[in-house]
């Protein structure tokens, strides 16, 4: 194909180029089926000379834009591969005076123009689906590969994320606004990545991967987890846990995003393959859905990601509808629940407790495995730090980290009756006080006082009265005169008061 006679005859209509997808969601080079030529020039920088020692730099360029066609890329994807590679830019830029110039360049000559010459413009008459079909071949006497072949004499491991919690594949977390979902899956999902010692360290540790709505709350959250001591290097935080900003993605291009990195952020435990942790914080943030609420367009996110996720682990956190505040998990509902919690491997709730202000809970509702334990529990904890700002002051920041344990539900029921306990005996213990004051208080001003009296004058509830001015006595602060009126002695304060 001669690059310079096909441009003119075939000129393409100007149709404006496409957004620039991120690298992240291009497909990698290395795995594509390209020519060696084009493999050289797009990794490489290397021109191939032709036949006469000749190099043809657009040449090149155009018979890129026809190899990535070929190689399954829609129009977008080889405009977006060929505009973020330097070297095809530094060959666009050759030719115009400008990036936007030359980004109308590449567009036009060697997308639209080159898609016209490869092989990949789709004739559905003449879709060939024989390979598809081959797939219930059973003339050589094996399983087709379309059924699922199962063991009869041992049980398949469970592959865990967290070990007897939570496996790997899609797992939707639904929380309240506000209760701090963030500030405790970031601790969690670090104790995944084993970058510190959690008693919920996994067997195999995995890189994750977070789509954070607020990447500075994710930073702060991590930054105080190396302030508790016991954690791993700065520079292993920044190879095991990568954080992403949110951007609302369609279905299918979050997709591409999720095999890219299971592609890229997988790693080997003893020959292995253990793909990372990916964590959609928040669903609303990162999918792209007219409405979440609608289960066909949320079921298809998570196709979209189940497709492409293989082994590897991914949690979807969702909120929960703002009237359902209570403990209680079965009354929760993860927003979109029909499609998030039905299409998913489980579903969990994060709540709080009234009577525990500093816990958190996290609970499996559904789930199709057999777990060892059904909640953890975080205790949060707060720290500051002063900053120097870039308007050249000094501020002071707040981080919170929730430090996650197993747990059950009969530890936190026990734990929120000891709590409302605990809170009775205080307001009991503060009403006491009170009373005491006031006792002291009259005594003062109105001098002695029998018994009855005094229980009769001082505020509150009869029989707590009573009870503070007998401890009283117990106690010495206060003493029976030698003063007797009305056949009763008199109460008088402890001299030494």
């Amino acid at each position: 194909m001669e690059y310079g006679k096909n441009r003119a005859a075939d000129k393409p209509v100007k149709t404006p180029p496409p957004p620039i997808l991120d690298e992240l969601l291009l497909p990698i080079l290395e795995d594509l089926p390209l020519p060696s030529n084009v493999a050289d020039f797009l990794i490489a920088g290397a021109f191939t000379p032709d036949k006469h020692g000749r190099i043809d730099r657009s040449k090149t360029l155009y018979q890129s834009g026809i190899a990535l066609f070929n190689a399954g890329l829609s129009e977008q994807e080889t405009f977006s591969v060929l505009a973020n590679n330097d070297f095809v830019m530094d060959v666009a830029l050759s030719h115009r005076a400008n990036e936007k110039r030359a980004l109308e360049y590449l567009w036009v000559e060697h997308c639209l123009n080159a898609k016209s010459k490869s092989s990949s413009v789709n004739d559905l008459d003449n879709l060939d689906v024989s390979d598809e079909l081959d797939e219930l071949d059973v003339s050589d006497g094996t399983v087709p590969s379309i059924f699922y072949d199962y063991d009869m004499e041992a049980l398949a491991p469970v592959e865990y994320v967290i070990d007897g919690f939570i496996r790997n594949k899609i797992t939707t977390i639904a929380g309240a606004a506000g209760v701090g979902k963030t500030s405790l899956l970031v601790p969690l999902a670090a104790a995944v990545a084993h970058l510190y010692q959690s008693p919920l360290n996994p067997e195999l540790r995995r890189k994750v991967v977070y789509l954070a709505e607020e990447p500075e709350q994710v930073s702060r959250c991590l930054f105080g987890l190396r302030k508790t001591g016991g954690s791993a290097p700065i520079s292993e935080f920044k190879e095991w846990f990568k954080i992403v900003p949110s951007k609302r993605r369609s279905p299918a291009v979050l997709g591409k995003l999720v095999k890219r990195l299971v592609k890229t952020e997988s790693v080997l435990h003893n020959g292995y393959t253990v793909g990372p942790l990916i964590i959609i914080d928040t669903s609303s943030a990162n999918i792209d859905l007219d409405n979440e609420n609608d289960n066909s367009q949320a079921s298809r996110a998570v196709s979209a990601i189940r497709e492409n996720l293989g082994n590897a682990a991914c949690w979807v956190v969702c909120h929960t509808a703002k009237s359902l505040k209570r403990a209680d998990v079965s009354d929760l509902s993860a927003r979109g629940a029909g499609a998030f919690g039905g299409d998913v491997n489980a579903t969990a709730f994060i709540f709080s407790e009234d009577a525990l202000p500093n816990k958190r809970f996290m609970a499996l509702d559904k789930k199709r495995f057999e777990s060892e334990f059904t909640e953890i529990e975080f205790e949060t904890e707060t720290g500051e730090e002063i900053v120097n700002t870039p308007w050249g002051g000094e501020q002071k920041v707040i981080y919170r980290v929730g430090m996650p344990a197993p747990s059950s539900p009969g530890d936190r029921i026990r734990a929120r009756e000891i709590a409302a306990e605990s809170q009775i005996e205080n307001a009991e213990k503060l009403k006491k006080e009170r009373i005491r004051d006031e006792i002291l208080k009259t005594l003062l001003v109105c001098g002695d006082m029998s018994k009855t009296k005094l229980i009769d004058i001082v505020a509150g509830k009869k029989s707590l009265r009573r009870d503070v001015v007998n401890e009283m006595l117990d106690d010495g602060l206060l003493e029976l005169s030698n003063e007797v009126k009305y056949g009763r002695s008199l109460i008088t304060l402890n001299g030494f008061i």
